[in-house]
């Protein structure tokens, strides 16, 4: 079996950037197959009506002007729509197809930073053709702060603080979650630590400048709430026998996300251990699941010592459901075998958390959480 995989990674190390042009084929193939059959999600339809109609009223958007923040993201995606405005105009396929392909880039950035970063070519593959990146690179943007995410981190090893901070705050202001990236940089010793905070912090401002301007009540973007679903941590502990209605849920959700990220800022050994188990407790308390949040540290993952089996395991557990119900939507073949309620789902998410956990404990625990491979020695 150990002969089987050195001739495995061999090939692979052999011939690694034509296995990635093939991947990028493959991804452009998708993208161009779910546009133009109209395979798309609910908030990619929302997004290229934003898109069209960012000159006119939007009837079922509570604002109707891109700089008041049209959609439940930071400011930033907003902005990042107007690219497309003029492709709208064209239609949603020519929307899909331009979103897509944007998204394409961004993996292909992943794709080479984790190889400037890391020497092992088989982990940087897993990352390439990881089931929730082949689902949902052309319908969620969460490639992009991601990208800007993992650039950060390498242009603060290469002793970029400044350009750090502001691709840092770019990110953040996307999503909520590459802030954490923040606190990962405020623990380290950095001698130039105040200029990125300075960088980051003029950056963000820069951003929120239009909304603060021209409708600050926006300020706080709105953030979607409502009872916590079966696939959470609260739907868990109602499995478990626990009554908990959706206020109380939401106390200890509190609660919770404050324990696990305090424990991350103060335990964690390792600044790649210390941004993952910051980043995990944003997913385990959230009062949904969904899975392309685990393309927010997949990369992450990948840069680390665990098993390359037990990440890929983990993304097929958290993808399975998704795609099992796109499938049965076509097929028609079984459509409630992982609804919400049924055993194979129930024991998925709690395997799905089972491995949550066991990131979480093994990036704080270990004082080495890096990747034997891994080129900047400082991340280890």
């Amino acid at each position: 079996m150990l002969k089987v995989t050195k001739l495995i990674t061999k090939f692979i190390d052999e011939r690694f950037w034509l296995i990635i042009l093939f991947a990028f084929l493959f991804h452009l193939f998708l993208i161009l197959y779910f546009s133009i059959t109209d395979f798309i999600s609910h908030d990619i339809s929302i997004w290229y009506e934003i898109s069209k109609n960012l000159d006119k009223e939007i009837p079922f958007i509570s604002t109707n002007r891109f700089v008041t923040g049209a959609t439940e993201y930071p400011p930033l995606f907003t902005y990042f729509l107007t690219i497309f405005y003029p492709i709208a105009k064209f239609g949603r396929t020519a929307f899909m197809i331009a979103f897509g392909i944007v998204q394409l880039f961004c993996w292909l950035g992943l794709v080479l930073l984790l190889s400037k970063m890391l020497k092992n070519k088989l982990r940087i593959l897993g990352f390439a053709l990881a089931p929730t990146v082949i689902v949902f690179l052309s319908r969620r943007f969460d490639l992009l702060p991601t990208f800007l995410v993992l650039f950060s981190i390498y242009l603060w090893v290469r002793k970029k603080e400044k350009i750090s901070g502001v691709v840092t705050a770019a990110a953040s202001s996307l999503k909520v979650y590459p802030v954490t990236l923040l606190l990962s940089f405020l623990k380290t010793k950095g001698k130039n630590l105040l200029q990125f905070t300075i960088y980051f912090s003029l950056t963000f401002l820069l951003i929120f400048l239009p909304v603060l301007f021209f409708q600050p009540t926006t300020i706080f973007f709105p953030l979607k709430q409502g009872d916590y679903r079966d696939d959470t941590f609260v739907g868990i502990l109602r499995l478990s026998g626990f009554k908990i209605d959706t206020s109380f849920a939401t106390i200890v959700s509190i609660i919770f996300l404050i324990v696990l990220v305090g424990l991350a800022f103060f335990k964690a050994h390792s600044f790649l251990g210390r941004t993952v188990a910051l980043i995990i407790p944003l997913v385990l308390t959230h009062h949904y699941f969904s899975p392309q949040w685990n393309l927010w540290f997949l990369p992450l993952l990948i840069l680390s010592y665990i098993d390359l089996t037990k990440i890929l395991t983990f993304d097929f557990i958290s993808a399975l459901p998704f795609m099992w119900g796109k499938i049965a939507e076509i097929t028609g073949f079984y459509p409630e075998l992982f609804s919400l309620n049924s055993y194979p789902s129930t024991l998925l998410i709690l395997l799905r958390y089972a491995f949550f956990l066991y990131f979480y404990v093994k990036a704080i625990r270990c004082e080495k959480f890096g990747n034997k491979q891994m080129i900047f020695t400082e991340l280890i």
